[in-house]
Order: C-alpha cells, then sequence, then structure tokens
C-alpha cells in the first residue's frame, strides 16, 4: 500500500513488472552489443578538463605541502590495491584489484552471473556499495592529479591507473556481474576514467591504446543505459536519473559515430532538462532532502554543462541555470563559513563522484566556488585548496574572477519547510531545522531536529542508512 501511495497505480504497475521480468529470468535477454569496428577516440582531443600544468601552477600557493602528500600517499596506496572508500576510510581490494570484493569481509559476489540476478547474494556478501566504491574509481581522480603534483611518479601512476582500467573491463564483461546492476555506476566510472585520460594525456603520456578500450566500454554504457533507464525515470526519479540521463548524454558526446548517438543525445538532454526542474525545488532544496545528494547532482550538471561548452554552446540551459543558481542559493544559507561543512541533513552514505580537491569530504567550498563561478562569474570564496575544483572545470584562469563573499542571514525557505537561524555575527552561531512536508517519497520525516554550529565546531548527528566500515576504521560520513 505504501508503495501504490508513493508510485500511483502505474508507477506500481510498472514496478512490479520489472521485479517480475527479473524474478522470471526475462531480463537475461538482454540485447546483444552490436559490432563497435572502428572504435573512435576523436573525442580525446575535446575532454573538457583544464589542462593540468597552468593548473598546478595556479593551485599551488593554495594548496599545501601537507594536502598535496596526503594525495600523494592515497595514490600510492591505490597502485597497491587499497582505495580511499568514501572519503574516509581505506579499503583493502587485493593487487591484482578484485572488483567482486567485498573489503570488509572477503566475501564476493559471482562474477558469473546475469547482472539482473548479480545481487541475490547480498545477505552473504553484505552491502553492494561496498564493492561499488573501488569500482567507481575514486583512485583515478587520486592518480591522475596526484601525477600532476609529482611528475616524477607520473609513470607510476599511469601505470597503476591502465592496468586497474584493463583489469576492470577483463573482469567485467557485458552483461555479467554487479558491475551492470546500475547505470549510475557505469556513468560515475566512466566520467573518472575520462578524467585520469584527459589529465594523464596533458602530462604526456601516450593514452590512445586505452583510450580505444574506453570507447568500447562507453558504447557498451550507452547501450544498456538506454535499455534499463525506465527503471529509473519511473521507480527512482532521484539523483539517479540524473547520472543516468549524464550517462547517455556523456557516450553521445563522445561516440557521435554511433548509429544511436543523437536519440541517446536528445533523451539525455531532454531528461536533465525535465529533472532539473523536477528536481530541485523552487526554492533551491532538493528532491532527496540531503545536502550531500544536492551536491552530487551539482557536480552532473556541472559536469554536462562543460560538454555542452565543448560543443560550441555559450548559455546554459535556462532550466540548469534556474536549478543551479536556487541550489548555490540554498547550500551557502546552511553552510558554516569557518570550514565549509554543512549540517549532515538528510541521506549521507559518503556519495562524491568527482574528488577533485585535497579539501575534506565534508568541504562543500571546492563545489559551491565551482556552480558560483559558473553561474555568475563570481568567487565566493578568498584563495585556498577548495579552488582546484573550479580550476579543473573551468580553467585556472577563472580563479582570477572577483570576489564577492556571501552575506549569511537567517532565511526559510518555504517550500521545502527549511529555516536557518544566525547570530548576528556573521562568523558565530547558527542553528538549522526543517519543519514542512515531505514533497516526495525519497525524502525523510526528520522535523524539528536542531543542527547547530557555534564557532568552528558543528554537531551533526549520525547519517541515517550510512554504510558500517570495519570496527577499526573510523565511520562512514
Amino acid at each position: 500500500m505504501e508503495e501504490l501511495r508513493e508510485l500511483g497505480l502505474s508507477g506500481t504497475a510498472f514496478r512490479a513488472a520489472w521485479e517480475l521480468r527479473l524474478r522470471t529470468g526475462l531480463a537475461r535477454r538482454s540485447p546483444a552489443l552490436p559490432p563497435d569496428p572502428e572504435s573512435s577516440t576523436r573525442w580525446r582531443e575535446r575532454l573538457p578538463w583544464a589542462s593540468p600544468g597552468p593548473l598546478v601552477l595556479a593551485m599551488a600557493p593554495r594548496v599545501s605541502i601537507e594536502a598535496v602528500e596526503a594525495l600523494r600517499g592515497h595514490a600510492r596506496n591505490a597502485a597497491r590495491g587499497v582505495i580511499r572508500c568514501f572519503g574516509r576510510w581505506d579499503g583493502d581490494y587485493g593487487q591484482p584489484l578484485d572488483w567482486h570484493r567485498n573489503p570488509t569481509n572477503g566475501q564476493r559476489w559471482n562474477p558469473s552471473a546475469h547482472w539482473s540476478d548479480a545481487l541475490r547474494d547480498g545477505d552473504r556478501v553484505g552491502d553492494v556499495k561496498l564493492t561499488w566504491e573501488a569500482a567507481r574509481f575514486p583512485q583515478a581522480f587520486h592518480l591522475a592529479r596526484a601525477a600532476a603534483f609529482s611528475p616524477v611518479e607520473r609513470d607510476a601512476f599511469w601505470t597503476a591507473f591502465s592496468s586497474q582500467v584493463r583489469g576492470f573491463l577483463g573482469d567485467n564483461p557485458y552483461p555479467f556481474g554487479v558491475h551492470w546492476f546500475s547505470n549510475q555506476e557505469a556513468t560515475i566510472r566512466l566520467n573518472a576514467w575520462l578524467f585520469a585520460l584527459s589529465t594523464f594525456s596533458g602530462l604526456g603520456v601516450d593514452t590512445a591504446a586505452l583510450c580505444e578500450e574506453v570507447s568500447r566500454y562507453a558504447a557498451a554504457v550507452g547501450h544498456h543505459t538506454e535499455h534499463e533507464i525506465a527503471y529509473a525515470e519511473r521507480a527512482v526519479y532521484n539523483n539517479h536519473l540524473i547520472a543516468e540521463a549524464l550517462g547517455l548524454f556523456l557516450v553521445a558526446w563522445m561516440r557521435p559515430d554511433l548509429q544511436e548517438s543523437l536519440r541517446w543525445r536528445r533523451r539525455g538532454l531532454a531528461l536533465l532538462d525535465e529533472q532539473a526542474t523536477r528536481q530541485v525545488y523552487p526554492d533551491g532544496g532538493y528532491i532527496n532532502l540531503s545536502h550531500n545528494y544536492h551536491r552530487v547532482i551539482a557536480q552532473d550538471y556541472l559536469l554536462a554543462w562543460r560538454l555542452l561548452r565543448a560543443d560550441g554552446y555559450s548559455d546554459m540551459p535556462s532550466s540548469w541555470r534556474r536549478a543551479l543558481t536556487a541550489s548555490l542559493d540554498f547550500l551557502v544559507a546552511h553552510q558554516n563559513p569557518t570550514d565549509g561543512r554543512l549540517p549532515n541533513q538528510g541521506a549521507n552514505d559518503g556519495s562524491l563522484p568527482r574528488v577533485l580537491s585535497t579539501c575534506d569530504f565534508s568541504d562543500f567550498r571546492p563545489t559551491l566556488q565551482a556552480l558560483s563561478l559558473a553561474l555568475r562569474g563570481e568567487r565566493l570564496y578568498p584563495p585556498g585548496p577548495w579552488d582546484e575544483e573550479s580550476a579543473w572545470l573551468l580553467g585556472p584562469d577563472a580563479l582570477e574572477a572577483p570576489l564577492r563573499e556571501p552575506s549569511r542571514r537567517s532565511v526559510a525557505f518555504r517550500h521545502t519547510g527549511y529555516s536557518v537561524l544566525r547570530s548576528g555575527d556573521d562568523q558565530g552561531t547558527f542553528a538549522a531545522l526543517r519543519c514542512g512536508t515531505v514533497l516526495d517519497r525519497f525524502g525523510q520525516i526528520d522535523m524539528l531536529r536542531i543542527h547547530s554550529c557555534r564557532r568552528r565546531a558543528l554537531r551533526l548527528r549520525p547519517p541515517r542508512g550510512r554504510l558500517h566500515p570495519p570496527p577499526q576504521r573510523p565511520p562512514l560520513r
């Protein structure tokens, strides 16, 4: 009855049909991938990230030696299969990486299971997100960025990255294993690979051979996403749908030579346009009622905008601009000015698809700075390590934009029921709470809980539904 109330009659019927398709084995009749003999890699010259040389020069005075050393440490660990997971703890996935392993208990998913059956061992193996995390390739950002800041380690980090990508491709053929279950995961993974390929190429590495393999993988992602995106449209229309729409657009952007490319591009962009209005409320709140997932979709739209700009578009789509501008004002209003954090409101499993700065996972300044520069041509914050995400996305010249620091005050967001109460001192005490209707099925009944900040200390409640790493490691944020 709860699902009927949330999804409506047609949505519930779709959900039942989808489950029946999985449980009867009909989903195993996945369409065969069409041949891709050419594997075009013309996209290599158009990747939208900045050249690493000028970026490092611009960031050198903004990033501490200790932060660069920590980045190099994450990269060295990743090269031996120890991946920085969820921005908080290190998971050992083995060397070579075991792409089907849960690092907290050593249990494995069946790599030979069709994707539609792949999660049936969940009671034995545990939370699949612990296996998906390494396959999202946060290590691609660590390895590539560390190579940029430490060129003497370029070859070692490239060898580690390229061998891991090839290992993943060899161990996860379509349509088998848990890594084909979620097209959101495939999009996140492809984004990470492209960033690393762009950065290593800018450092003088010959990436051509690996680009051909990634190009073939992208075509498979496009075909699979188009075939399965209806589930996200009808049942999981939150950040999952935005990621899958981005995936369709990204693959079409990479592979305009494919027969399906124009159809994928149109559908991906249409969904991104529609969901910008659907998922970001008029007051800037997000459908998940989660600050962290709000940041996730902001990163997705920023990347989609950079892809459009690489195609020669000068204007951001109006629906995206409205949604991102409202989001920027909403998130900044909730921010602690001393350390960039926001109250831990709503679901937060440690998701940060693009690790583009040395800042702590909980620091929102990197993404909010990039949003402000993309939307208004202004910086919110003075120079610091949070500028790195903007430099990668918009180029180091963007860091010369004028500074207009936000004036934080008490404010009420009436549509979603959020309120922020601040003292007269902009750096002093503030409290945030929500008192409003849950507008969509992804929100939480989290009424009247006070999130308070005084000076540099934020008292944050534990996130709901968080993952549980081994007891000896810090809990996820």
